[in-house]
């Protein structure tokens, strides 16, 4: 089966990235058998990083697989503010011109990735520092199962519920608690593209009435794990940004920025060559006052576009 030949059936089938998704499916095995049944999947919706077991974030090559949830591009904002963040936290030398007491050199820095998934951004954090204490935290036995493969043998993957199943001897130790939450609105699914609703769980996507029921939860159970100078570091849809930061005020907690997701057309351009772009979610969550967009869209009418999902990573600090 030649790449012109996979091209010309993913083109049949719709797919507008069908020189990228073929190139991915030749390069995951040299057996024509398996190169097939690979083909047939994708031919029949399945999504290309669970077809081809991978998925290419910030230069990392994660294992994902069939029914759990892949990483977002737009996730990269948020690991790269916990990478500074965790930079921050090991430099002696600013911490002391912050006025923060330097940390003690035998003392790493504790790092939590709530609603782990696959461990993106934990992941990150152990390859750029290897000495950091990880706990990566997710109640899906799937998703666990590659966030282990991800973080490597040493590192701790919890199966829990927020952060009920941590250990309790990382209460009031964590410098950075990174998560992104289930926010998509129960009674919003149509916003997710087929691929999503379809072979992704709905637990790992949908967050309630308005979105933020897990995200409440996060932030009404992190305050007694954060280290007096920790952040909590949320991703969110911009227009749960006010609702979300009141309730974290009422739990204690300061809002001391907003940072925007990494910008779409960053996303459209330059996404990692091991995962061909993918539309992830449509349209604007209520009460989003957005304009309609005059551009003309490159993607077919009837299948949602990432580029539509405007996030923010909302930094929460004890107050």
């Amino acid at each position: 089966m030649t790449s012109d030949d996979i091209v010309h059936r993913l083109r049949a089938a719709g797919s507008v990235f069908a020189e990228d998704e073929a190139a991915l499916l030749r390069r995951s095995t040299h057996d024509d058998d398996t190169l097939e049944s690979l083909v047939r999947r994708r031919l029949g919706g399945e999504p290309l990083e669970h077809v081809v077991g991978r998925v290419e974030l910030a230069g990392l090559e994660l294992s994902v697989g069939p029914g759990v949830f892949v990483p977002r591009q737009r996730t990269r904002a948020l690991l790269n503010r916990t990478l500074d963040t965790v930079r921050a936290a090991q430099a002696v030398g600013e911490a002391s011109a912050r006025g923060r007491r330097p940390r003690a050199s035998s003392q790493s820095v504790v790092v939590v990735e709530a609603f782990c998934g696959v461990a993106p951004v934990a992941t990150a954090i152990v390859r750029a520092f290897p000495d950091a204490e990880i706990h990566a935290i997710d109640r899906s036995p799937a998703a666990l199962r590659h966030a282990r493969t991800n973080l490597g043998a040493g590192r701790g993957v919890h199966r829990g519920d927020v952060l009920v199943g941590l250990p309790q001897y990382v209460r009031g130790r964590v410098d950075v608690i990174a998560a992104v939450p289930p926010y998509v609105p129960d009674g919003r699914l149509d916003l997710l593209p087929h691929e999503a609703r379809d072979h992704e769980p709905h637990a790992a996507l949908l967050g309630g009435a308005d979105g933020l029921d897990l995200a409440r939860a996060l932030v009404e159970q992190a305050p007694c794990f954060l280290a007096a100078d920790g952040l909590l570091l949320l991703e969110l849809h911009r227009s749960q940004v006010a609702a979300a930061a009141t309730h974290a005020r009422a739990n204690g907690l300061v809002v001391v920025g907003q940072g925007s997701t990494i910008d779409t057309d960053d996303v459209a351009e330059n996404d990692d060559a091991g995962s061909a772009p993918r539309p992830v979610a449509t349209g604007t969550f209520p009460d989003d006052d957005d304009q309609p967009d005059d551009e003309p869209d490159d993607e077919p009418d009837d299948e949602p576009d990432e580029a539509d999902l405007q996030t923010v990573v909302l930094e929460l600090h004890l107050g």
